[in-house]
């Protein structure tokens, strides 16, 4: 049972990560139309992201490596969750962008501390796992 659950969970992270990374630039036209943006400054929604993304790459990375990666895996899915939900509800742009920053940081927890190839040896019996 234990396994399954780290299984779904796994799953999960893959799936929430994917369906943020993804859904985002398709939704810059509708996005650019919502808050009444030009197209150019819609960008910065991406913009943000990768900004996040190399800041977070740079501080993340040692901070998980004092920690419990169990811990820091099932926090950053709940932080990536809750700010992934605050970017829909987003109601103005500098929200958005702040939302957008914040969920990057959070998706990188879930990125660069578990690295799934380096924790399945470590929950799952090596003779589970598929050669």
């Amino acid at each position: 049972m234990k396994y399954r659950r780290l299984s779904f969970l796994f799953f999960l992270v893959m799936f929430v990560i994917g369906t943020d990374t993804f859904l985002v630039s398709p939704l810059l036209p509708t996005l650019t139309k919502n808050y009444a943006i030009s197209t150019s400054l819609s960008g910065l929604i991406v913009s943000f992201y990768a900004l996040g993304y190399m800041i977070g790459a740079i501080t993340i990375g040692p901070f998980s490596d004092n920690h419990d990666r169990k811990l820091i895996l099932v926090s950053g899915l709940v932080c990536f969750s809750l700010a992934t939900a605050a970017c829909g509800l987003a109601n103005s742009f500098s929200l958005m962008l702040i939302t957008r920053f914040i969920a990057v940081r959070a998706q990188l927890l879930l990125l660069l501390v578990p690295k799934f190839g380096l924790l399945f040896p470590k929950f799952f019996l090596k003779n589970r796992l598929l050669k």
